[in-house]
C-alpha cells in the first residue's frame, strides 16, 4: 500500500492521480486516512471535496472551526467506508484499503449483514459485512469533531410514487416528454471528452441509451456478452447494430475465464459481488484496454419504471391476496397453502402471512428455501425494511399500501439499487480508469420516474410499458416489444459442467467447517445454499490480515 503525506493544513488543496493511492493529513492529533478513487461531492464550507478532473482527482480541506464534513452522492454511486479506533479515523472506497490502515484489526463476520446478504443477495445499506465498519448511505453526511467524534446527518430522501390517476396522463406526450428528458440527462452526465462505451445487454435500457448516444454524435465503443449456446442476444443485438450503423464488440466467454474472473473479482471488491456483477468485470477489462474512459449502462431502470417479469407475477398474487383479504377468505386459504409442498406454494403462504400481519410488500429477497416463522419473518423485515417502510409512511401517513402496492414496492428497490447495481461497477471500472455511469440515475430523470403512476408503467399485461413507448419515439417502434431471453445466469453458466461441480463442491467442503456458516445455520432454521455463499466466502478469506 502507497500511503503518501499531503499537507496537514485546513485549507489545503493538491492534486493526485487516479490510483489506489492513500493520503494520510494529521489535522488536531488525529490521522485521517482517505483511499482515492472515492465519491464526495458538493464543495461548501467545512467539507471536504473530491472534484474529477479527467484522470485526475483534487482533494481540497476547507477551513472548518470543528472538524470536517464528508457527503455522499444522493444516489450513493460509490461506496464510502469509515472506521474509527483508538484515536484514528479512516475513510475510504476500498474496505480493504481501510483495514490496510489498521494492521491490528481482525476483520470479524458481522452476522446481521451476513444474513441480509444471503436473503437478499448484496450488502445492506449503511453496514458492512465486517464488525465496527459502517458505511455512508446515499445522501448521507458524516461530521468527523476534531474532539474524535462522529456524528451523521441522514439524507435519506428516495422518492414515493405518484397516486395520479392514469387518465390525467396523455401516453403520446408523456412518452415524448420522458424521452426529452432523457436526452438532456445523458448529456448532463456525458464527460466533455474522451472514449465513451456502451454495455449492451438486448434490452430496453441499454439500447435506448445507445440510441441517445449514438444521435448526440459521439463516438461509441459498444459491448456485449455471449454465453455461448446459453445466452445470446446476438439476433437482437444485430437489429440495434444494424439500425444504429454501429459495430458492437461480441465476448464470447467460456466457462473457466468465467469461474476464474469470479474468484479475482471477490479478491479485490469491498464485498461479495455476485456472478453476473463479477461476470462483468471481463467486459470492462476490454473497454479499458480500448481507452473507453467512461461506460453507460441501464441498471436500475428496472426498478425506477417496473421492468422485471417477476414484477407482473407479484402483481398477480397481489391482487389475489387483496380480493381474498377484502372477501374475508385468507382464514381458508391460509391452511390450504400452508400445506403446500412446492416452492411457489411456500413463497406464497410466507408472502400471505406477511402482509395479513401488516408487513408491506417488499422485494429482492428469496422465499422458497426458508420456513415461515413470524420471528424471523420480523426480524428480516427490522434488519432491511421498516426504515424504508417508516419514511415511507411518514410522507403519507394516509397511506394504504394494498391501494397501490408499487408505491413502496418500487421505493423500496430503488433504495437497494446502489448496492445491487452501482457499488461493484464503480469499484471495477476504476481499476481501469474508467467512469461507471449508471444512464437513468440524473436527479430530473429519477423525479419523472417517480411522478409516473404504476399502471403505466405495468400496462397491457407489458413490463415498463411508458418507457417503451418513449424508446418507440425514436427507433423501431416494434423493436422495444420483442421479447428478451431474460437476465443471463453467469453461474449456472459457470458450474453447470462437470468441471464447474467440481469446483463449486470444493468450495462447499471449505465453507462447511467455518464458524460463521454454522451460526448462520443456526439463525436461518435450515441448511444454507452454498451458491449463495461461495462469492462471501472468496471475499473473507481473502481480507487482508495481521
Amino acid at each position: 500500500m502507497t500511503i503518501q503525506q499531503v499537507p496537514s493544513v485546513w485549507g489545503a488543496s493538491f492534486t493526485l492521480p487516479l490510483d489506489a493511492t492513500v493520503l494520510k493529513m494529521d489535522l488536531g492529533g488525529m490521522s485521517v486516512f482517505y483511499n482515492l478513487p472515492g465519491s464526495l461531492a458538493h464543495a461548501t464550507p467545512g467539507k471536504l471535496q473530491l472534484i474529477p478532473f479527467g484522470k485526475e482527482f483534487k482533494l481540497q480541506l476547507i477551513a472548518s472551526g470543528n472538524g470536517m464534513e464528508i457527503q455522499m452522492h444522493p444516489y450513493g454511486l460509490h461506496p464510502c467506508y469509515y472506521y474509527q479506533h483508538q484515536g484514528r479515523f479512516a475513510f475510504a472506497s476500498s474496505i480493504r484499503k481501510l483495514l490496510e490502515c489498521f494492521p491490528g484489526l481482525q476483520p470479524r463476520v458481522n452476522p446481521d449483514a451476513l444474513i441480509h446478504l444471503y436473503c437478499f443477495g448484496f450488502e445492506p445499506a449503511g453496514q458492512s459485512l465486517l464488525e465496527g465498519i459502517r458505511k455512508l448511505e446515499a445522501g448521507q453526511r458524516l461530521h468527523w469533531n476534531q474532539d474524535g467524534s462522529l456524528s451523521i446527518q441522514n439524507g435519506y430522501n428516495w422518492p414515493v410514487g405518484n397516486t395520479d390517476s392514469p387518465r390525467r396522463w396523455d401516453e403520446t406526450e408523456l412518452a415524448l416528454q420522458i424521452d426529452e428528458t432523457f436526452a438532456r440527462c445523458l448529456a448532463e452526465l456525458s464527460l466533455p471528452q474522451g472514449a465513451v462505451g456502451i454495455s449492451l445487454s438486448g434490452g430496453v435500457d441499454s439500447g435506448y441509451t445507445c440510441v441517445h448516444l449514438k444521435n448526440s454524435g459521439a463516438e461509441i465503443k459498444a459491448y456485449t456478452m455471449l454465453y455461448g449456446k446459453q445466452y445470446s442476444e446476438t439476433s437482437r443485438i444485430g437489429l440495434l447494430e444494424k439500425e444504429l450503423r454501429l459495430t458492437v464488440k461480441r465476448l464470447e466467454l467460456n466457462e473457466n475465464e468465467v469461474r476464474s474472473n469470479f474468484e479475482a473479482v471477490n479478491q479485490c471488491v469491498s464485498s461479495p459481488c455476485g456472478f453476473n456483477n463479477a461476470t462483468l468485470n471481463l467486459l470492462f477489462r476490454e473497454a479499458g484496454q480500448e481507452g473507453v474512459q467512461q461506460l453507460f449502462d441501464g441498471d436500475g431502470a428496472d426498478r425506477l419504471f417496473l421492468g422485471m417479469n417477476r414484477y407482473l407475477q407479484l402483481q398477480k398474487v397481489l391482487r389475489v391476496f387483496i380480493a381474498c383479504k377484502r372477501l374475508g377468505l385468507l382464514g381458508f386459504l391460509l391452511p390450504v397453502l400452508q400445506r403446500g409442498t412446492s416452492a411457489q406454494l411456500r413463497k406464497t403462504y410466507t408472502l400471505f402471512m406477511n402482509w395479513n400481519r401488516g408487513l408491506p410488500p417488499y422485494v429482492e429477497r428469496i422465499y422458497e428455501a426458508l420456513p415461515y416463522r413470524d420471528g424471523f419473518e420480523d426480524y428480516l423485515f427490522n434488519l432491511a425494511v421498516a426504515r424504508n417502510w417508516e419514511y415511507y409512511l411518514a410522507q403519507d401517513p394516509q397511506s394504504n399500501w394494498m391501494d397501490d402496492p408499487f408505491r413502496f414496492i418500487s421505493h423500496f428497490a430503488v433504495s437497494k439499487c446502489p448496492e445491487m447495481f452501482f457499488h461493484h461497477p464503480a469499484e471495477l471500472q476504476l481499476i481501469q480508469n474508467i467512469n461507471a455511469t449508471p444512464a437513468f440515475w440524473h436527479p430530473d430523470m429519477v423525479r419523472l420516474a417517480f411522478e409516473i403512476p404504476t399502471s403505466l408503467k405495468l400496462r397491457q399485461r407489458t413490463t415498463k410499458y411508458i418507457l417503451r413507448k418513449a424508446a418507440a419515439t425514436r427507433l423501431l417502434p416494434d423493436y422495444w416489444q420483442l421479447p428478451k431471453i431474460g437476465l443471463q445466469s453467469s453461474f449456472k453458466f459457470a458450474t453447470s459442467s462437470s468441471d464447474g461441480i467440481r469446483w463449486l463442491r470444493q468450495w462447499e467442503t471449505d465453507m462447511e467447517s467455518t464458524f460463521w456458516f454454522r451460526e448462520l445455520e443456526q439463525k436461518l432454521g435450515v441448511r444454507p445454499d452454498y451458491s449463495r455463499l461461495v462469492s462471501f466466502h472468496l471475499w473473507y478469506i481473502s481480507l487482508p490480515r495481521s
